[in-house]
């Protein structure tokens, strides 16, 4: 099989001078958590105090590490939701990952088929069956997210964080197609599916990717100002 560090270093190489991006995204996140935390702090005082200080403090002190904790999530979702988009729209990403998912199921069939004569092979990739070509996109999939396990510190925690979600939406895209080519055709023809994914994946991973981090972001919102009140009026019972 082709290097699989091969294809996963020229996408290093598009994120690095686009880091700056995810810095601004996370240092934005960072900034709207803490307008939250302190617009949280006098309500939550309010709830739980019920004449004591102590405990309107340690409502407080449990409203600061509840949004403290959530900012850190959303912030690294946001700042590779921002790396990822500006990825794509710069280098187009998707559609280069997405070849190189094809490739490695591609040399898959051919190693299966070794000896055997080219249109025998043909044969095989435009007649695979559902379950077969299910296995290989994972496998696939499984084979480029190992490599990217490699590296630590902030560069590599957004390298393992952008290649897990640039993989994970490039195979929920391509099963969707793979079901729906099968059902059509009876089974599943991996060349005609691969050129009708890359006239449209870039722009869907975008799309989507904005999508899940905007409700991600509604979520931990909402769960930040639920749990901070409640734990809040939860502290001023307790005096009670």
């Amino acid at each position: 099989m082709a290097g699989m560090g091969s294809v996963l270093a020229p996408l290093m190489d598009v994120i690095a001078p686009l880091i700056g991006k995810a810095i601004k995204a996370a240092m934005r996140t960072s900034g709207g958590m803490i307008l939250l935390a302190l617009m949280l702090l006098g309500p939550s005082f309010w709830l739980a105090a019920q004449g004591s200080a102590m405990r309107g403090l340690l409502a407080c002190l449990l409203t600061l590490a509840l949004c403290a904790t959530f900012g850190v999530i959303l912030a690294m979702k946001r700042a590779i939701g921002a790396l990822l988009v500006a990825a794509v729209e710069t280098a187009r990403i998707g559609e280069r990952s997405l070849n190189s998912t094809w490739c490695f199921m591609l040399e898959v069939q051919e190693a299966e088929l070794h000896g055997e004569r080219g249109n025998q092979l043909a044969q095989r990739i435009e007649t695979l069956p559902l379950a077969e070509a299910e296995a290989s996109l994972k496998n696939a999939v499984q084979a480029f997210l190992k490599v990217s396990e490699t590296g630590g510190g902030l560069r590599g925690r957004l390298k393992r964080g952008l290649a897990e979600t640039l993989f994970g939406h490039i195979e929920s895209l391509t099963l969707a197609e793979l079901r729906q080519e099968s059902a059509a055709s009876g089974g599943v023809d991996l060349l005609v599916v691969r050129d009708r994914m890359a006239a449209y994946i870039d722009a869907r991973i975008v799309e989507e990717m904005q999508t899940t981090v905007r409700r991600f972001t509604y979520v931990l919102l909402l769960l930040s100002i639920l749990l901070s009140l409640s734990g809040a009026f939860a502290i001023g019972l307790m005096g009670g």
